[in-house]
C-alpha cells in the first residue's frame, strides 16, 4: 500500500478488512480481549487525540525530566503516524504533517541559547523521525512502516511513558492526607499531627 494524497471513504470509515485486521491484531498483543462491534471500534480514542494534551503539559514538567518528556513526545507523535496508517487508514502526507506540525514548546521558559538549542534539537528529531516514515524519503509504503513499527515497538514507548510518569510522582510532595494517615505532616510535629 502506498500513501495517497487523499485517503478513499472505505478507509476512513474502517469497513477496509486489512485496517479491521490491524486493530484486532494490537488488541491481542496488548492482551485486550478481541471485539467485532463496529461500535466499539469506532468510540476508541485515538493517539492523535492524545498527542495535543500530551503537549499542552509540557510547561508543567520539571527542567530536570523535560528532554525525556519531549523523546517521549517524538516517539508518540511516530506512534501516532503508524496508528493512523494501520488502525484508522488515514495515509496521506497531509495527515502526517498534521502529526509532525508541533513546535518546541519551552520557548519562554528559557535562556536565548538554551531555547536556540532546544529547538534546533527538537527540529532536528522530529524532522528525522517524519523522514523515517517516509519510504525513500518520499512516500510511504506499509511494508516500511512495519519495519519502523517493530524497530520502535508500542510496549517500549509505554514502559518509557509510565517510568516518566513514575519519576514525576516521585518528585511530588506527599499529600497532605496521606502524611496525616502516616502520622507525619511536614509541617508539624508527629505528636503534634496524632493529636489532631
Amino acid at each position: 500500500m502506498v500513501i495517497s494524497p487523499q485517503p478513499n471513504d472505505s478507509e476512513v470509515s474502517g469497513t477496509n478488512p486489512s485496517i479491521a485486521k490491524n486493530y484486532q491484531d494490537m488488541l491481542f498483543h496488548m492482551g485486550f480481549p478481541s471485539r467485532s462491534n463496529k461500535a466499539d471500534i469506532d468510540l476508541r480514542i485515538s493517539l492523535l487525540d492524545i498527542l495535543p494534551e500530551y503537549m499542552s503539559l509540557s510547561g508543567l514538567i520539571p527542567s530536570e525530566l523535560q528532554d525525556r518528556w519531549m523523546e517521549n513526545a517524538i516517539h508518540l507523535m511516530l506512534h501516532t503516524a503508524l496508528e493512523q496508517v494501520f488502525l484508522y487508514g488515514q495515509s496521506s502526507h497531509y495527515k502526517l504533517d498534521e502529526i509532525f506540525a508541533w513546535d518546541w514548546p519551552y520557548e519562554h521558559s528559557q535562556s536565548e541559547t538554551s531555547r536556540r538549542m532546544g529547538n534546533y534539537t527538537w527540529s532536528t528529531l522530529r524532522d528525522g523521525t517524519k523522514r523515517s516514515l517516509l519510504a525513500s524519503g518520499t512516500f510511504i509504503c506499509e511494508k516500511h512502516l512495519r519495519r519502523v513499527s517493530f524497530e520502535h515497538p508500542l510496549f517500549d514507548f509505554e514502559g518509557r511513558v509510565l517510568q516518566l510518569l513514575n519519576d514525576l510522582l516521585a518528585m511530588l510532595q506527599t499529600p497532605i492526607l496521606e502524611q496525616l494517615e502516616s502520622g507525619n505532616l511536614s509541617e508539624i510535629s508527629g505528636i503534634q499531627t496524632q493529636d489532631w
